[in-house]
This record gives C-alpha cells, sequence and structure tokens, in this order.
C-alpha cells in the first residue's frame, strides 16, 4: 500500500510530522495500518485510523490518514490483523514484526530503533549506509586499519602473530585466537562499511 500527502497537509514544500519530514510530492510505502476506536455514532462506529511509514529523514512515524491519499490500495501477501489491548487499537502489520513492534515503537515513543526483523523485511526503503548501520558487527570497521591476511576458504593470517584461524564471512571484525596476541582486526571477508561523504543525502 501506498501513500502521499494531501494538500491539506502541508502549506509548503515539507511537511513536520512527530518532528520528521515528509515531502509533498512523494509516495510512501505503508508499513501499517493503526485502527483506534474513537466513538459510537447510531448507524456505525468511528475510528481513527493512522498509518505507519518511514519519513525522509528515516523516522519510523505516524501519520493521519486525513493527510494522506491512497496512490495504491494493495496489500502485501504477509499482512496480518491483530488487536493490541496495551494501545486498545486494531494493528494490520506484517507477519514477520509482531505487534510488540508497534507497541513499543509508539507507546514509548521509541521512533530509531529498528529491529533485525524489520530492517530485512524492509531493506528497499533504507539506503546502504542506514541497512548497514542497522547490521555494524557483520561489516568491516572503517575505523580499524589493520586487516587480517586472506589465504582461502574463510581462513585468515594475523599479521601480528602469523597465527592461522577460520573466521565467519558475517563477522566484520575479527579477533586472533593467540591468547598471547588477541590482535582484533577487520575481517577481509566481510563487506566493507558503506562510506558517505559530508554533505551528502543519505538516501
Amino acid at each position: 500500500m501506498k501513500i502521499r500527502l494531501n494538500k491539506d497537509a502541508i502549506s509548503d514544500k515539507y511537511f513536520f510530522d512527530n518532528h520528521a519530514i515528509m515531502s509533498y510530492e512523494r509516495e510512501y510505502e505503508v508499513i501499517s495500518i493503526i485502527y483506534q476506536f474513537l466513538r459510537d455514532l447510531d448507524t456505525h462506529k468511528v475510528y481513527k485510523i493512522s498509518y505507519v511509514l518511514l519519513s525522509d529523514d528515516l523516522h519510523l512515524i505516524t501519520t493521519s490518514s486525513e493527510k494522506c491519499i491512497i496512490v495504491d490500495n494493495s496489500l502485501d501477501s504477509d499482512m496480518i490483523y491483530e488487536y493490541s489491548k496495551y494501545i486498545d487499537a486494531y494493528i494490520l502489520h506484517p507477519m514477520s514484526l509482531s505487534v510488540t513492534f508497534f507497541m513499543d515503537r509508539f507507546a514509548h515513543n521509541d521512533l530509531l530503533e529498528y529491529t533485525e526483523a524489520f530492517c530485512k523485511r524492509f531493506k528497499h526503503l533504507l539506503s546502504e549506509y542506514k541497512y548497514a548501520e542497522c547490521f555494524k558487527e557483520q561489516y568491516q570497521d572503517p575505523s580499524r586499519k589493520i586487516i587480517a591476511e586472506p589465504i582461502g576458504e574463510n581462513w585468515v593470517l594475523c599479521p601480528e602473530c602469523n597465527e592461522a584461524f577460520e573466521v565467519n564471512d558475517n563477522q566484520g571484525v575479527i579477533t586472533c585466537p593467540n591468547t598471547v596476541c588477541k590482535m582484533q582486526m577487520n575481517n577481509p571477508y566481510a563487506k566493507k562499511f558503506p562510506v558517505i561523504f559530508v554533505g551528502t543525502r543519505i538516501d
């Protein structure tokens, strides 16, 4: 599902919601939908509908449906519908993200913390840098200049003591197993952390 801000939501090029930036001309993928009961009328119940999405500056935020236009109303096949007693609301969300994920983020206003499950499910919405930031331990540490010498089939040689040992290519920084050495160094089989130049936009 995708939405865009309507003209009533903003008066300029950008719109600030929960201190996060949204753009008028951009389409946003809806991560989750929250239905909160407001009141009973004679003929029907009234709900407040909010969309959960990532803002331009990568904050996880909720935006009222009254500020949005639906551009694409199709839903991903992994979406499920759950009631959350904690916030007294129904939440439509991906099966891989528990309803607790949304309760924790919004009930405690913790908008910047991403879980591993979230990052994997919505990798396409994150910049390469932001995704790498969420999995720091799997990338080489750019502040470390020492790199182990690769000798093949996930084996490396410590440049300090010449100890040979096997490593996991999902571990960015490795430690020499030699008890006398214990040198920490970058894993040559791990990915390099993306470089961000000052003044460039992260997206």
